[in-house]
């Protein structure tokens, strides 16, 4: 497919084949269309579907795999020229870009994870990093999926350091078995010297889940929310037979309750999202 530049912030698409001619039928100049980033190529290009017609675009500035953008058609004909207007057209589309961008490379990677995991070793509750750098180091393809999940973490953790909302990490490690794990962390008073991190997964009988724990020097108490609490006996097993005797920590557990509805969508939403 031949590509031209029309400058800063257009996509350019050949003028024949029949992604093109289809492309043509559906839309109008001047019409306003999203498309959703699905891979990057070089030097700003990338294939954008746009609701089932895959073209190659140059975009204005670079975009996470699975970012939501937004583009103005310019010219049909004799080649299709898109602008795209997605930065700066409002801060939500750009949280929304973040928040797409990470449920979808976090997904992919989940998906080419468990393959490995199901067909290497059997599926152990939690794994130690070392066993998930092993996973990485021996196959290229999941390593990449990974990084680009971790970056997409680190772009919406750089989102909330400007309200100091702390940061999230993706561990997947911590709950092999399960999806759409993430780790938040900060500072519960400065003063008081404490730290909040909250695990959140979610687990096929459990539901979502999130480890609520909180530090202060040798100490670590931990409340657990479940959206369905009635599966919750493993998990508080797990957690009272770990063995700690290798480090000082103190583990205080503070009970089970119920993840309210509106966490159900998961802690990324809440922090991104609420008002």
């Amino acid at each position: 497919m031949r590509i031209k530049g029309y400058g800063s912030g257009t996509g350019s698409f050949g003028s024949g084949g029949s992604r093109s001619d289809l492309f043509r039928g559906k839309h109008r100049l001047g019409q306003k269309i999203h498309g959703k980033l699905i891979k990057n190529i070089a030097d700003n290009m990338a294939w954008v579907d746009f609701n089932g017609d895959r073209l190659l675009a140059q975009l204005a500035t670079p975009h996470p795999e699975g970012s939501l953008l937004l583009f103005i058609i310019k010219q049909l004909h004799p080649q299709i020229v898109l602008k795209e207007i997605t930065t700066g057209y409002s801060e939500g589309a750009n949280t929304l870009n973040l928040a797409s961008a990470f449920d979808t490379a976090r997904a992919l990677f989940e998906n080419r994870f468990t393959i490995k995991l199901r067909s290497n070793a059997p599926i152990r509750p939690l794994l130690t990093l070392t066993d998930f750098m092993f996973f990485l180091a021996a196959d290229a393809e999941l390593f990449s999926c990974y990084m680009d999940a971790a970056n997409c973490a680190r772009s919406i953790s750089d989102v909330l350091k400007k309200s100091k909302r702390g940061r999230v990490v993706y561990q997947p490690w911590l709950a092999p078995e399960c999806r759409r794990q993430v780790t938040l962390v900060r500072n519960v008073g400065e003063q008081a010297g404490m730290t909040e991190s909250i695990v959140e997964f979610d687990h096929n009988k459990m539901g979502m889940v999130r480890i609520e724990l909180l530090h202060k020097d040798t100490t670590v108490a931990y409340k657990l929310k479940i959206q369905r609490p009635k599966h919750s006996s493993a998990l508080l097993k797990y957690l009272s037979t770990k063995d700690y005797s290798a480090t000082s920590l103190k583990l205080q557990n503070l009970g089970v309750t119920k993840l309210p509805q509106s966490g159900h969508g998961g802690i990324i939403a809440e922090l991104l999202f609420r008002a």
